[in-house]
């Protein structure tokens, strides 16, 4: 899959959230969960047929709450309904996007 737009080493805020679970009376309320801050490489790469929002870690993370932290993927009709989902999601502003440089390498991937 080609790269169509790119941003890499941005930091991603992940964690502290609350619990939203239901609770007996009286009971104690949980930690929220620990925050950490990665560092991703984010990719809108183009499929045969749809754009894909991919994100990969720059580092190995071993987060056991969140599988799709280490390769995780939404299709999309197009770019820019990719980048308003960065956005709305993930607080990536469209002019955070740039162009991979004209030798950038495919993405070695099937299209899911």
């Amino acid at each position: 899959m080609r790269i169509a737009k790119q941003i890499l080493g941005k930091p991603f805020h992940y964690g502290g959230k609350q619990s939203i679970g239901w609770l007996p009376a009286n009971a104690c309320r949980p930690l929220p969960t620990p925050e950490r801050i990665i560092i991703l490489n984010a990719y809108i790469v183009r499929g045969q047929y749809l754009y894909y929002l991919l994100w990969r870690p720059v580092h190995p993370v071993n987060l056991v709450d969140s599988p799709w932290i280490d390769d995780w993927d939404s299709p999309h009709e197009s770019v820019e309904i990719a980048q308003y989902e960065a956005q709305e999601k993930y607080g990536i502003a469209p002019d955070e996007w740039s162009e991979p440089p004209a030798d950038a390498a495919l993405l070695d991937e099937e299209e899911p």
